[in-house]
């Protein structure tokens, strides 16, 4: 597979970034039409990765790290009065020492430092 993005998934290891310095450790994916909120997938997604309850998500609170309620908003739509968003595109943050994304498809995914030195 050929790619010019450095973060994009490559070879036959659907879990190592282009770039070499990632590894996918949970991959979760969000359904606007689903039961569970949007906020509660990306908890799970890096309590998954974390290997804590999503209760056990202490530091840093997650919305000092990024707004979910507007990437839900952007993404997905918005059940709230005003603009409804659907646009195509991709959101990374870290968290942790882990670097989580997010796309407009709903694919949610947390990923490690290949050598395993979080920051």
């Amino acid at each position: 597979m050929t790619t010019h993005n450095e973060d994009a998934i490559v070879g036959d290891d659907p879990t190592l970034t282009a770039d070499g310095r990632w590894v996918q450790v949970a991959r979760r994916r969000y359904d606007p039409a689903g039961e569970e909120e949007f906020t509660a997938t990306v908890l799970f997604a890096i309590a998954d990765a974390t290997g804590v309850s999503p209760l056990e998500l202490q530091s840093p609170p997650l919305c000092e790290r990024v707004d979910l309620e507007a990437l839900e908003a952007l993404f997905f739509g918005s059940n709230h009065a005003g603009p409804v968003g659907r646009s195509v595109g991709v959101v990374a943050f870290e968290y942790d020492g882990y670097r989580v994304t997010i796309e407009s498809g709903g694919e949610i995914r947390v990923d490690e430092p290949i050598d395993g030195a979080r920051r």
